[in-house]
């Protein structure tokens, strides 16, 4: 009879960033009645993510973050680690997850799981050795490495981690005529030259390249329009600058949604001209739609291209970027990219993480 585990997730936020829709994707997908999920999450609204996480039997807690007061951050956190029973900690951050991954090792978890989600970071002298230090102090006390792939991998942990990819219900993502109608009618773009992109509204996205290059396809496609999927520190930036470009009319801001599946349907392209990504999930659904995709050399891994539809362009000239995008065209998968797809089906990977809860300390130290 298996052993039954509390297993801890922390994270930011369950807003629906890339990182939070993989671990609604694997709660909701591990159909193991010896396994109850914890969340402690760190915004104290209520994310677009949450009732759903509670349909599938996941108990999410709000706790103080560090940040605001490091004494009740580690009482709440110790209280709640405690009272639940943890077997588990899974922390979504990175190599800065020394602090309550070293926490649960207080509180005699066995099992402390440190995840990367990122690489590529743009980084000063000073942040590579704060980065180095930190790291060294979470491979201290975690008992595992996760990555999201393995450029991910390799950049934070060097060695000795195991790949965890970003699993999704890969069914949903799959091009529909009928969708594509119906959503192009619901954002009223039925015959408009649609350039899509979905994702948190923050610096390293660098959004503001993108509203360049969007007018540069808009000096040869004046039909086109672009629609923003997402919200984030910079929504208010970027609503500026489009107003300044006089391109309000020209740009649709949707900010969260939870129909993003839908949404690919109605673009005739993918563009996010990102500073970096560990993986880039949101890269792999356009692709699996069919859409013809765009990323920016050097800062979206190689193994990212799961298909001929994705291109890599160079950074700098907006109007290079805006060819190549209005070259595209979406196509049908061949069978060597749906195989490839494969490794990306929620149906079939749980079972690696479980292996990964369930497994014996690599270790050694608990």
């Amino acid at each position: 009879m298996k052993e039954s585990k509390n297993v801890l997730h922390i994270c930011a936020s369950l807003n629906g960033g890339g990182v939070e829709r993989m671990l609604q994707n694997y709660v909701c997908a591990i159909k193991d009645e010896t396994i109850q999920f914890h969340i402690i999450k760190h915004q104290q609204a209520e994310g677009m993510l949450e009732k759903a996480l509670q349909e599938c039997g996941c108990k999410i807690t709000y706790i103080i973050p560090k940040s605001k007061n490091v004494f009740q951050y580690t009482k709440e956190l110790i209280t709640y680690m405690k009272q639940n029973q943890i077997d588990v900690v899974h922390c979504h951050q990175g190599y800065v997850s020394f602090f309550p991954l070293g926490v649960a090792k207080l509180c005699g978890v066995k099992k402390r799981i440190a995840h990367g989600h990122t690489a590529f970071e743009k980084e000063s002298r000073i942040r590579k050795w704060y980065r180095a230090l930190t790291t060294c102090f979470t491979k201290m006390v975690a008992t595992d490495l996760l990555a999201c792939g393995d450029s991910a991998g390799r950049w934070m942990w060097h060695k000795n981690y195991t790949v965890i990819p970003n699993a999704m219900q890969v069914e949903q993502f799959y091009f529909s005529e009928t969708m594509r109608i119906q959503k192009r009618k619901e954002l009223n773009i039925d015959n408009q030259f649609v350039i899509g992109c979905v994702s948190r509204l923050v610096p390293d996205k660098n959004h503001m390249f993108l509203l360049e290059i969007f007018r540069e396809i808009r000096k040869k496609e004046p039909n086109a329009t672009l629609v923003l999927v997402g919200d984030g520190s910079c929504y208010d930036e970027i609503l500026n600058d489009i107003n300044q470009y006089n391109i309000e009319k020209n740009v649709l801001l949707l900010k969260i949604r939870n129909d993003v599946s839908s949404l690919l349907n109605a673009f005739d392209a993918f563009v996010l001209p990102t500073k970096y990504e560990g993986l880039g999930i949101c890269f792999i659904e356009a692709q699996i739609n069919g859409l013809p995709t765009f990323a920016p050399q050097g800062a979206v891994p190689v193994e990212t291209k799961i298909t001929s539809q994705l291109s890599y362009l160079p950074m700098g000239n907006p109007e290079t970027w805006a060819d190549s995008i209005l070259l595209g065209k979406r196509q049908a998968l061949s069978e060597e990219e749906n195989q490839a797809i494969e490794q990306y089906d929620i149906a079939i990977q749980p079972q690696k993480l479980l292996n990964v809860y369930r497994g014996e300390d690599k270790r050694g130290d608990a």
